[in-house]
């Protein structure tokens, strides 16, 4: 197959929702530099890529019959103040027989309910931080009994570590759980802090597919370990990733606990999954996102940078792979009507 396909690139910005740039609140976004990065990329491999922007751009195109240039989409859009925001997209396209990259509605929707993943991910033996889901003020003292301090408080709904606070003692536990659920009107996660290493681990391509990009550790600009990893820090220069310096055992742990998680949720192409390493080397899992950042600097691409494989081969083969499973499931379909016809 000839790989200049027609790539429309869907994306959201802080800017889409009226929410300033220094505003940490919701994070969970790309910026222009970084979807141009992405774009640039697709161009050089011989893509005919092109922006087309939000859900609302997307519609109109649709509307007016203007997706029919594009062989697929590439998604990366988050949405806001929705369970299901990252889920929209893809049931769109879905619903519309548009070929898309990344994983679907349900997918998606599930990878980011951090408290159902965490369930998933002690389901299948992979160890996680103690926690409990705060839904109400009354649930305090039950958080307070079943995890223990210091606590990571986080919005259960959100990514890009939107909200996340450190509690040291019961007092700003509560306190900061009571601002977190006014302030994101969703529940709370209430976990064990993990004293260690932040490590991140990039996959792609699907089910018995699925392989290992790489790895990275985030620390501090002096070399530091990250302590607690906020919107901040993610989206400033006060961090770093750098190669992983962990025993292969341990670095085999976290690679078949990604592979076992990006299979069990039934994740479409690639995926990024984050642990935290204590001292004796404990491996706990946090979360995994199917729709991880991919501009410059980010953990995926650092993944990549580190790992087996150059971000544009990742990008390519991420594409060509949805392209080709779209292709595979019209097939099907076009069988199966053609039978019961």
């Amino acid at each position: 197959m000839n790989k200049n396909l027609n790539v429309g690139i869907t994306f959201d910005t802080k800017e889409n929702y009226n929410i300033e740039a220094n505003d940490w609140k919701h994070s969970d976004f790309s910026t222009l530099a970084d979807i141009t990065y992405v774009k640039e990329i697709m161009q050089s491999m011989g893509f005919n890529a092109s922006l087309i922007g939000n859900f609302k751009n997307l519609n109109k195109m649709f509307m007016s019959n203007e997706l029919v240039k594009y062989d697929i989409i590439f998604n990366t859009v988050e949405g806001l103040s929705s369970r299901n925001r990252e889920g929209l997209i893809p049931s769109f396209l879905e619903l519309n027989g548009i070929p898309f990259t990344g994983s679907d509605a349900y997918c998606t929707n599930l990878a980011l309910n951090k408290a159902h993943t965490s369930i998933l991910a002690q389901y299948l033996d992979i160890k996680v931080p103690q926690f409990y889901l705060i839904n109400k003020e009354s649930d305090f003292q039950e958080a307070l009994k079943t995890v223990k301090g210091p606590w990571i408080l986080k919005p259960n709904y959100e990514g890009s570590s939107s909200g996340v606070n450190i509690a040291y003692n019961e007092n700003d536990m509560l306190e900061a759980a009571l601002r977190l659920l006014q302030e994101y009107n969703q529940p709370i996660l209430c976990q064990e802090y993990i004293d260690g290493k932040e490590i991140v681990v990039s996959q792609m391509l699907d089910f018995e597919n699925t392989q290992i990009i790489g790895a990275a550790e985030v620390v501090r600009k002096d070399g530091q370990p990250i302590g607690i990893y906020d919107s901040k820090d993610k989206f400033t220069d006060t961090c770093q990733k750098i190669r992983v310096n962990l025993p292969e055992q341990i670095l085999n742990t976290m690679y078949n606990a990604s592979i076992k998680l990006h299979k069990f949720l039934g994740c479409y192409d690639y995926s990024r999954t984050d642990f935290r390493v204590d001292k004796n080397n404990n491996i706990y899992f946090l979360e995994i996102t199917p729709l991880p950042s991919i501009g410059p600097g980010s953990g995926f691409v650092k993944c990549c940078e580190f790992g087996t494989m150059e971000f544009d081969e990742v990008l390519f083969r991420i594409i060509l792979n949805a392209y080709y499973r779209y292709k595979e499931k019209q097939n099907v379909y076009q069988k199966r009507h053609y039978y019961y016809k």
